[in-house]
């Protein structure tokens, strides 16, 4: 039998591992979460060595695939190669580019969020969009991002849109470069694959670039982000691709003074549209809703005196001249100009005093020390500045080796409590974890027996030498973070932010680092590094200049019951200090292994070094020890008296060196509240004076002319106001009273005419008319328990007429008084007058109806008594009559 040999070939799948929590692509980079997928890639939150996140990108495609799976991961592959050079604050840097198996992976910075995720939470609150001023702040930084690469590298981005625009710390930074191409070698045929249509200029569709095409981007991000509307409504490739070229785009959301900036822009000829991305937004800048922003806040009501706060006596208030400023509601918007001259308190304009107290600060806590001296801090700047989170340029930062800090830190009041995000734990590891690395490294400055004191809790324990090598564990990690805040607060944005925001004006724009820590316990010994790593933060950001200041708790020393390892600590730590300061000896240090970052200076660090010592170990002397560090940090930071403590300290050291300083507060207070209640109050006085000084004599000409149009109303003739009190009466039960008197006394005088044999007897025609009469119009009281005036249905219809005529006046005068207070040079008392004017008219009037219903009253009273008279002639019958309503049988 013979054996049929059969070869079978099987292609070759090459499939992407599987990608999950805690798996490592790339060794010392472990996967967290996925963050998202785009078209080129998908993206996952990973922990880099040192404990730092960061961002990996997995290109789709495999760079080893025989087919088309490759093009994908090749164009990225391309375009990476072209941009890791570059190397600018506002394009997104990356850290690395490995190829695993096939798989093209990128590890970057990770960024907060998108534009596009910014502009779905604005939505969210029924916005459009992003505010205009702070999307113009956002895309000012993108826009420079794009002109370095076009500019130093000649590169185009090709793909710019809202998801590829990222936050890191309120700055924008350009991402994804999947489809970068150089301006002069690109290839033309792949210019269209991979493009985003909505966005992409006119020219990409005919296989073309121009240095201007991410300008034209640009312009259809700062519309779509503005106004949540696209210049383009096409629903496909080619609709959007005929209106990029032909049609002309739909501005019509966008503000009118943005219009055209934006079409110049949107140009279909590349060369029609701005030089420069940044010089597009610098146009969008200057139009009128940014440019015309006033400079001044007034309300000026007419007829107040503008005045000054330098014409109010303040000797009172501890004879100071110095006036802190009110608190500014801050307006929205990113970069904002201090542009707040002047005050406005109900009408008077007052020349603002800006004393020259900000400046910018990052406040670096260590350990437990650390960590309530940053809370008192943050307690005081609440009270004196408002809101912290709008004050930018204020930053804090938590150090603390013990896992717990975050649940501690966690522990204080909402307001001053520490964040997740403002707090670094630098925990010690497990011995064995030094014995396999770098053990000889750190034999050379760290006893070998102290690493077999490690507890196992990871923590230093109070010994210096441990919270020296937690530090050094963690250096990369504190480094970079320490460059993060830095970076941050030191932008002029923050600053201008804080400015507007607390209404203080810049005293200086070089940020300042405090540094809190105590040297009683484990924590100082890692003090010399800390101040080494910040010194050398500031360097690499050309920042030298700025001063870093230490505040270092040496408890209660002179206390007998302070422990004598704490009282180790201490002198050990202000002995190394009081060592360093004489530039003779050097500083050398070296972190991460042999290999890693050195340290080579000489000198302290620190600009200042305070210490503070306490008079006993209770916790009374320790809360007030931190209240005095906590006022003196505020005022040196946001009060005029940091300037002048600027001019003390500049005063020259004792025999060339003073390593160490010491402060008091008993003497140092600014009494911001009670200056401005003081203020407040003279403020409020001089306003109710200006009131009060107008009286009739100075009632302006157009106030006479208001009260005489008024009065000249034809309405207000008593006749005419008779006549609308009747008017007003006739819906009721007698309707109009006047004819209904009217018809009554024309049927009185019928009867009473009546001829024959019909005629009633006059007596009892008179009794019955009497009565009519007193049902009618009502009758006087008989005695005195009955009302001083008994009305009827004529009293009662007439008394519902005057009540609606009155009201009617009321509003109709109340209108026309109002508008006195429209007329300039009128104050409180001058509207006051204005209505005595107009009561005086009323009381004349009054007067003349008085006159009318005395005489009517006098007519009355002749005919009372003619009525008398004439029934006394009357012929006596059985039944008597009384005039006055009594009869009585005779």
């Amino acid at each position: 039998m013979r054996l049929l040999r059969i070869t079978v070939f099987l292609p070759v799948i090459r499939m992407s591992w599987l990608r999950e929590p805690d798996t490592e692509p790339i060794p010392g980079y472990k996967l967290v979460e996925p963050l998202g997928t785009g078209g080129f890639g998908e993206v996952w939150k990973c922990i880099a060595p040192g404990g730092i996140y960061k961002a990996i990108k997995f290109v789709y495609g495999n760079l080893d695939a025989a087919d088309g799976d490759a093009a994908k991961a090749q164009q990225e592959y391309s375009a990476l190669e072209r941009v890791k050079a570059v190397r600018h604050p506002f394009v997104l840097s990356m850290d690395r580019i490995e190829v695993v198996d096939g798989e093209v992976v990128i590890v970057m910075e990770l960024a907060d969020k998108s534009l596009y995720d910014l502009q779905l939470e604005y939505q969210t609150t029924g916005r459009p969009g992003i505010p205009r001023n702070l999307l113009l702040g956002f895309l000012s930084d993108a826009a420079e991002g794009l002109d370095h690469l076009i500019e130093k590298y000649n590169l185009l981005h090709l793909d710019v849109k809202p998801k590829n625009l990222f936050l890191i710390a309120d700055r924008v930074k350009v991402a994804d470069f999947g489809l970068v191409k150089h301006l002069e070698r690109h290839s033309q045929s792949g210019v269209l694959a991979g493009i985003t249509p909505v966005y992409a200029a006119p020219e990409t569709f005919s296989n073309k670039i121009s240095k201007h095409s991410d300008q034209y981007s640009l312009a259809i991000v700062y519309t779509d982000l503005l106004t949540g509307q696209r210049v383009f409504n096409g629903k496909n490739i080619r609709q959007l691709a005929v209106q990029h070229l032909t049609a002309v785009p739909d501005l019509s959301l966008v503000p009118e003074g943005d219009r055209p900036a934006v079409a110049r822009a949107l140009s279909k000829n590349p060369d029609e549209r701005f030089d420069s991305c940044s010089a597009f937004i610098r146009a969008l800048m200057a139009t009128p809703s940014v440019a015309g922003t006033p400079t001044r806040t007034q309300y000026d009501v007419p007829g107040f005196r503008k005045a000054s706060v330098a014409e109010f006596d303040f000797s009172e208030l501890g004879k100071t001249n110095v006036i802190g400023p009110t608190d500014v509601t801050p307006r929205p918007g990113f970069r904002p100009k201090n542009s707040f001259d002047s005050i406005t308190l109900s009408g008077v304009t007052a020349s603002r005093v800006e004393p020259a107290a900000l400046r910018p600060a990052l406040m670096i806590g260590v350990g437990t020390f650390g960590r309530r001296a940053l809370q008192h801090v943050r307690g005081r700047l609440l009270d004196r500045l408002g809101d912290l989170r709008h004050v930018p340029c204020v930053r804090f930062l938590y150090l603390d080796p013990d896992s717990d800090a975050p649940k501690k830190a966690a522990r204080a009041a909402a307001d001053v409590a520490m964040t997740d995000d403002q707090i670094i734990t630098t925990p010690l590891q497990p011995v064995t974890n030094y014995r396999r690395k770098h053990l000889d490294h750190l034999t050379e400055w760290l006893p070998l027996e102290k690493l077999y004191t490690i507890p196992r809790s990871l923590s230093v324990d109070g010994s210096r030498a441990l919270g020296r090598l937690a530090f050094s564990d963690h250096f990369l990690r504190v480094t970079a973070r320490l460059r993060h805040e830095l970076e941050t607060v030191s932008r002029p944005e923050m600053l201008a932010r804080a400015s507007t925001a607390t209404g203080l004006s810049a005293r200086d724009k070089t940020p300042v680092v405090y540094v809190f820590i105590s040297a009683s316990g484990g924590t100082g010994g890692m003090l010399l590094d800390l101040g080494h790593a910040i010194k050398k933060a500031l360097e690499r950001l050309n920042l030298s200049a700025a001063p870093v200041v230490s505040f270092v708790y040496v408890g209660a020393p002179h206390d007998t019951g302070t422990p004598a390892a704490e009282q180790a600590n201490v002198y050990a730590t202000i002995a190394e200090l009081n060592h360093f300061a004489d530039e003779e000896f050097g500083f050398t240090a070296g972190y991460a292994g042999p290999e890693g970052p050195r340290v080579d200076a000489r000198g302290l660090p620190f600009t200042a070094t305070y210490l503070m010592t306490i008079n006993d170990r209770s916790s009374t002397a320790f809360r007030d020890c931190l209240a005095h560090l906590a006022g003196y940090v505020t005022h040196d930071l946001t009060t005029p008296l940091g300037t002048l403590l600027e001019r003390v300290r500049t005063s020259p050291p004792v025999n060339g060196r003073v390593p160490f300083r010491g402060f008091g507060t008993f003497g140092v207070w600014y009494p911001r509240g009670l200056v401005l209640r003081a203020a407040a109050r003279r403020l409020c006085g001089r306003v109710i004076q200006s009131w009060l000084a107008c009286d009739k004599s100075t009632v302006p000409e157009s106030a006479n002319a208001l009260v005489e149009h008024v009065l000249a109303d034809p309405r207000l003739d008593p006749d005419a106001i008779m006549r609308a009190i009747v008017n007003e009466s006739a819906d009721g039960p007698l309707g109009n009273p006047e004819e209904f008197v009217t018809r009554w006394v024309r049927n009185v005088g019928d009867v009473a005419t009546t001829p024959g044999p019909g005629r009633p007897d006059p007596a009892l025609a008179a009794a019955a008319t009497w009565d009519q009469c007193r049902e009618i119009v009502g009758f006087e009281p008989t005695s005195e328990s009955d009302s001083p005036f008994r009305r009827a249905k004529f009293g009662k219809a007439l008394d519902t007429g005057v009540k609606r005529a009155v009201e009617n006046w009321k509003t109709e005068l109340t209108k026309a008084a109002r508008a006195v207070e429209d007329l300039p040079g009128v104050g409180l008392a001058g509207v006051q007058a204005v209505c005595s004017l107009l009561v005086d008219a009323c009381k004349v009037t009054l007067a003349n109806l008085e006159a009318r219903a005395d005489a009517l009253a006098a007519n009355r009273l002749t005919a009372y008594h003619a009525a008398g008279a004439a029934l006394a002639e009357w012929p006596q019958s059985a039944g008597g009559f009384s005039l006055f309503g009594n009869r009585a049988a005779k």
